[in-house]
């Protein structure tokens, strides 16, 4: 991500868990709410993020398009820093890879 007001990017990984629910009357479409741990790659700085969101797939290849808000946590103190209590807005899309079982 670029740190606000700079053009400095911050290389950062991240993992987490979420609750993810059907739309009624959208087959196609779920929700999802959860949190998130963030990692900058290069100074080890750690926070955490939560996040919701709004995702439109299809059903058979799992590619989808998605919006997202979410907002960081306050405790960072490299890196992250910058973000911290920070809200964003986004897009994205999703592909899931599907692995086929193999015969026993």
């Amino acid at each position: 991500m670029t740190v606000p007001g700079t053009v400095q990017s911050v290389k950062m990984t991240n993992n987490g868990t979420g609750l993810v629910s059907p739309i009624p009357g959208y087959a196609e479409t779920v929700s999802a709410v959860g949190r998130e741990y963030v990692l900058s790659t290069e100074d080890g700085d750690k926070t955490a993020i939560t996040f919701h969101e709004i995702i439109r797939y299809d059903s058979t290849t799992f590619k989808g398009a998605g919006i997202v808000t979410a907002v960081f946590d306050r405790n960072a103190t490299g890196m992250l820093e910058p973000f911290n209590g920070m809200m964003v807005v986004g897009t994205y899309t999703l592909k899931i890879q599907m692995f086929e079982r193999l015969p026993e």
